[in-house]
């Protein structure tokens, strides 16, 4: 079973994506377009950006569903219907696959999971406001970053924090040197551990951990394939050209960035938040975690700038200051939806670095504990879960990953990041 994002995150959504995601009636399949949405729609929000670090950076995100094959995770691409309305717009004509590919206008936004390094940099070169690259299958991406004509990990670990790239070749022929000052990419993949190999095969590439993960379990059931009688992502087409396309054009429009900001007790929260991630996750998975809880830290404002700056669409509020700060609301959602991407990251590690992962029936067991608990409390607290023996052995292996402490005979000490009110 998955560890799905929190259902209140849902209630708390803007408009235009509650309304996208209602075909979708499977849990897994909502996570999946909603998070794979998020990911790609930083393209249509020009001209936003927020300081990070001493750095200004754009709301744009890199996003990975990782299953077997037919569970389901193919839905990812539907994230692309998002973009459709804008891509023809800069094009300035209804585009086709054969023109996507052909690569002759400045104004594709659309990269192929296929594109050459030289073609990448062509792309980022000429797009004011970045590039989405969108792949149902992984390995065509994955494939290609390892050929000698793709080659461009490093380009898209650069890009995640906007940091300058460049490319150089003395070709007789045609000789060209590109230099990215200020990349920008979006990404959404979706694919087996097979398929992601090459993007992922070691915790100290660098990219993985970029990387919003969401991991699914097993094979989709089988299903009625003739309920729906229009598809699913046509609400997302249609959401696009009403609320999307506007957007865009509203804020390309502008002579000034607009600049997202948390409060000053968001703030606050936030640090205090990954403080806690960071004790979590480094004494499970060991010190090669802590850049993936850091880079969460990063995508947690990227998310929080994009639900920001929709909902203030939506209300007419958008122009209605030069500074859009974070609503409460706004920042439990993203709080939420980044407790479950830190998860599957988590999940995903395991695989990579062949360390333990801890799953959800642990994770709620763990939740009922008190910061401070007894053997006898946990053998309370997993009676309808796990059988006596199983909870001992729970409990030697939460020893081992240093998530709880001995404090005397019977009696311990938990870290966790899971006992906040989701509400």
């Amino acid at each position: 079973m998955n560890n799905l994002i929190n259902p209140n995150v849902y209630k708390h959504l803007p408009k235009v994506l509650k309304e996208a995601l209602e075909p979708y009636s499977d849990g897994t399949q909502k996570d999946l377009v909603l998070l794979s949405s998020l990911s790609v729609v930083g393209i249509a929000l020009p001209n936003v950006c927020t300081m990070y670090g001493g750095k200004v950076i754009y709301p744009h995100l890199y996003f990975m569903a990782v299953g077997q094959a037919a569970s389901g995770k193919g839905v990812v691409s539907d994230c692309e219907h998002w973009l459709t309305p804008i891509q023809e717009h800069c094009v300035g004509q209804k585009t086709s696959e054969k023109d996507v590919n052909a690569l002759t206008s400045d104004k594709y936004i659309i990269a192929a999971g296929n594109v050459t390094s030289k073609q990448l940099y062509r792309l980022l070169e000429n797009s004011s406001f970045g590039i989405g690259i969108i792949e149902s299958e992984a390995d065509t991406l994955s494939n290609f970053i390892e050929s000698e004509h793709g080659s461009f990990s490093d380009v898209l670990r650069k890009a995640f924090h906007h940091e300058p790239c460049s490319i150089s070749r003395d070709n007789r022929n045609n000789p060209y040197n590109i230099r990215i000052a200020n990349p920008r990419i979006c990404i959404a993949l979706a694919g087996t551990k097979g398929q992601l190999a090459p993007l992922m095969k070691s915790v100290e590439n660098g990219l993985y951990s970029r990387f919003m993960c969401y991991t699914l379990n097993g094979t989709k059931k089988f299903y009625n394939p003739f309920i729906a009688q229009t598809p699913n992502n046509s609400v997302i087409t249609i959401k696009a050209k009403e609320f999307l396309l506007p957007l865009f054009l509203k804020l390309e429009s502008l002579a000034a960035p607009l600049e997202f900001r948390f409060t000053n007790s968001q703030s606050d929260r936030f640090i205090a938040f990954f403080q806690d991630a960071e004790e979590f996750y480094i004494a499970r998975n060991g010190q090669d975690f802590d850049s993936v809880v850091k880079r969460h830290g990063v995508m947690f404002t990227r998310l929080a700038m994009i639900l920001t700056v929709l909902t203030s669409h939506e209300h007419n509020q958008l122009l209605s200051a030069k500074t859009l700060f974070c609503s409460n609301k706004i920042f439990k959602t993203v709080l939420e939806i980044i407790k479950t991407t830190l998860y599957h990251s988590a999940v995903v590690f395991s695989f990579i670095a062949k360390t333990p992962s801890m799953h959800k029936d642990e994770i709620e067991v763990y939740k009922k504990l008190n910061p401070e608990f007894t053997t006898r409390d946990l053998l309370a607290a997993s009676k309808d879960i796990y059988k006596e023996r199983t909870a001992y052995n729970k409990l030697e292996k939460w020893l081992k990953c240093k998530i709880i402490v001995q404090v005397s005979h019977g009696n311990y000490k938990k870290i966790s990041i899971y006992d906040e009110d989701p509400n």
